[in-house]
């Protein structure tokens, strides 16, 4: 039987991080949630997508590291006028001061 960090005996590993995919600003609240309900809050890395930058003050709030989308503009057209906006994921996210990580390169 293997014991972890909490339970009676001796303490065989740590557990591991946890890692959330948040691909809308919608879904980053449900994951706090999650986490939060379930106990390991302290261990959630949150991956996010680019339209996440819109939920930036709970990223901000949940001071939970983040994995910022490999395509780092996200890019969306106005259903009225046509006019497509681009907005930096990263400077929005950097400007409010949440932890952010680079994604990883492909090797």
């Amino acid at each position: 039987m293997v014991r972890v960090a909490g339970e009676d005996g001796p303490q065989l590993f740590t557990p591991l991080g946890a890692f959330a995919y948040c691909g809308m600003a919608t879904d980053i609240a449900p994951a706090l949630r999650l986490a939060k309900d379930n106990g390991f809050l302290d261990r959630l890395v949150l991956v996010v997508g680019g339209e996440c930058y819109k939920a930036v003050s709970e990223l901000q709030a949940a001071a939970r590291p983040v994995v910022l989308p490999e395509e780092m503009t996200y890019r969306e057209t106005n259903p009225l006028t046509g006019e497509i906006r681009e907005t930096f994921c990263a400077e929005s996210v950097l400007r409010r001061g949440a932890a952010i990580r680079a994604p990883a390169g492909r090797g």
